[in-house]
């Protein structure tokens, strides 16, 4: 803070006489202004100082953040903005690619997505099949993460669809001209009752999700009512109007989000931390990383982890693994919530061994964190618990988690498993199979290589299913192994299903990528797959994905790929670079 923040500071404690010159002076308010002018004038002088004492990075006393898988897929090179040399959602065209990116893709790169339709229907340039697509998907998105967005992109459809979006406007500027005056009568004094308490639930949620498009008057005195410095709202009330600025993502509102987290107050915290690591802002992190590691209740620093993920910080990660495992169903249910932004591939056959629960909320959470993962190994767990038939609330989850699976995959140039094949993650739980990331012991080694044996006698007489299910057991006892990976892969290769075999090779390389290097027979496999599917994709017109899984691909060390896969891979490289910078100039 500056000097001139801090004498006002010190002052304010010291206690300020009504009319004091010294600091109006300070303050540059003139002689004639009011007490109450005053007071304003002091308190954004003092705000504003505190605010530039936010730093944008780490703290010193942080602990550098767990280390997370590199997803060197076209979707995991997708960046959010441009300024980066990387593909970006700014600069696609592709409806279908776009539509899985929204559909399966973080929650930066969602909300850009949503972002670019709205640009793409402005232009003008789209027949009736692409509009469809786009229509198709901006209706049956539900998640509320990205409502600002699909609201804007809906707005600029043509036709009804586009016209009740766009009716939602005058409704929306009649109920913000409406509170600014109530405001005012609110911090003037003429009235004790806080404006935005009397609203209806309904409107306080629209009010959340617009928060982007509210005038700044009305910010500021969310953030008073957030702070508790307006004098009439209690804890509820606060904590209401922090429920309903959950999705508000508005960097106005990140100094009252910050000033929760550090007040401490349990009500108030884990909310806060919600809210604040969906605003896309670099001083969100350092906060949320200090309460954190401050944290001491296992509810909070689940939620706080949580948050953390979000904003790209994956420390709390192995904490959530334990907390998972406990017996206070609220804990367990605040760390499955986290797990949505925090698990990796790893964790997906806990979470399918916790679907077996009979908690719908906890039920609904764990489906939509597998989704969130996008592995297809997901997909026969959530066929099999659609099959039990669940509330509609449940079924939708279900349907919207394998929606962004099937999508995450097909960024990634996969297919998802056949429905026929045996579910290799039943068979691993029936025999107590440990975790990914439990510590391997002499015993798990053996059991492995004599399911991988198993798993070659079935796959010498052709049955690759049961092959497969028994490669999955081996992975699954020990879960750095990559040989039993690329075994699936291979298998898949021989059924005629390329696509199918990428998500086993890039499990492989995740386990050990110099391993998957150096065995000639699995390089080389896995480089003439990665071409096929590229040519697949440019032949469909997915000129992205293409891209995408040439980059990937060249990224391994491939000197013991014949020459010709490696030049034809370059070349088709280069040759799509090239066509994308003739479309772009």
């Amino acid at each position: 803070m500056s000097d001139v923040g801090r004498r006002l500071v010190e002052r304010v404690r010291r206690g300020a006489a009504p009319g004091e010159d010294a600091l109006r002076k300070t303050l540059g308010v003139g002689g004639e202004a009011d007490d109450r002018e005053v007071a304003r004038e002091l308190v954004a002088t003092i705000a504003r100082g505190a605010l530039s004492d936010l730093r944008v990075g780490e703290p010193e006393d942080a602990r550098p953040a767990a280390s997370t898988p590199v997803d060197g897929s076209f979707l995991g090179r997708l960046a959010a903005r441009p300024g980066e040399d990387r593909p970006c959602i700014a600069e696609l065209d592709d409806v279908p690619t776009l539509v899985a990116v929204l559909r399966g893709g973080s929650l930066q790169q969602r909300r850009a997505a949503a972002l670019r339709f709205r640009e793409m229907l402005e232009r003008g340039d789209l027949d009736d099949a692409r509009i469809g697509a786009i229509e198709q998907v901006l209706i049956g998105h539900r998640d509320p993460d990205v409502a600002f967005e699909v609201t804007r992109a809906r707005a600029a459809l043509p036709g009804e669809v586009g016209d009740e979006a766009r009716d939602e406007d005058e409704p929306w500027a009649e109920l913000v001209k409406k509170l600014e005056p109530e405001i005012a009568r609110f911090w003037e004094g003429e009235t004790t009752t806080e404006p935005i308490a009397e609203l209806p639930g309904e409107q306080r949620a629209w009010i959340g999700l617009r928060a982007r498009l509210l005038p700044d008057r009305v910010i500021a005195h969310l953030s008073a009512v957030l702070e508790g410095s307006d004098g009439a709202s209690d804890l509820a009330s606060r904590r209401a109007l922090l429920e309903s600025l959950r999705c508000a993502g508005d960097p106005r509102l990140l100094p009252a989000l910050v000033s929760l987290l550090e007040s401490r107050v349990p009500e108030l915290v884990p909310d806060a931390a919600r809210a604040l690591a969906r605003i896309d802002d670099p001083r969100a992190r350092p906060a949320l990383v200090a309460a954190h590691e401050r944290s001491v209740v296992d509810l909070e620093r689940a939620v706080l982890a949580g948050a953390l993920a979000l904003a790209g910080d994956a420390r709390g990660l192995a904490y959530l693994r334990t907390l998972l495992r406990g017996d206070d169903p609220r804990v367990v249910l605040a760390a499955a919530e986290a797990m949505e932004w925090a698990a990796t591939s790893e964790d997906v056959e806990l979470l399918i061994r916790m679907l077996d629960r009979r908690d719908a909320a906890l039920l609904g959470v764990l489906v939509r964190a597998l989704g969130r993962i996008g592995d297809g190994r997901a997909l026969r767990a959530l066929e099999a618990l659609r099959d039990r038939e669940p509330p509609s609330a449940l079924l939708a989850d279900v349907e919207d988690a394998a929606a962004a699976i099937r999508a995450q995959m097909d960024l990634r140039g996969e297919e998802p498993p056949v429905p026929a094949e045996p579910s290799s993650l039943a068979t691993a739980a029936r025999a107590g199979v440990v975790a990914r990331g439990a510590e391997e012991t002499f015993w798990a080694r053996l059991q492995g290589r004599f399911d991988l044996l198993l798993g070659r006698l079935w796959l010498a007489i052709g049955a690759v299913g049961r092959a497969i299910a028994w490669f999955e057991l081996a992975a699954a006892r020990r879960p750095r192994w990559p040989e039993p990976l690329a075994a699936i892969a291979l298998a898949h290769v021989r059924q005629g299903e390329p696509a199918r075999a990428l998500g086993a090779f890039r499990r492989a390389i995740e386990a050990n990528r110099a391993w998957v290097e150096h065995e000639r027979p699995v390089v080389r496999t896995l480089a003439g797959v990665v071409l096929r599917r590229a040519e697949e994709m440019e032949r469909a017109g997915r000129l992205d994905i293409a891209r995408g899984l040439l980059d990937e691909v060249l990224d391994l060390d491939l000197r013991r790929v014949p020459s010709n896969v490696r030049f034809e891979l370059r070349r088709r490289r280069e040759a799509l670079a090239s066509s994308a910078s003739v479309e772009a100039a």
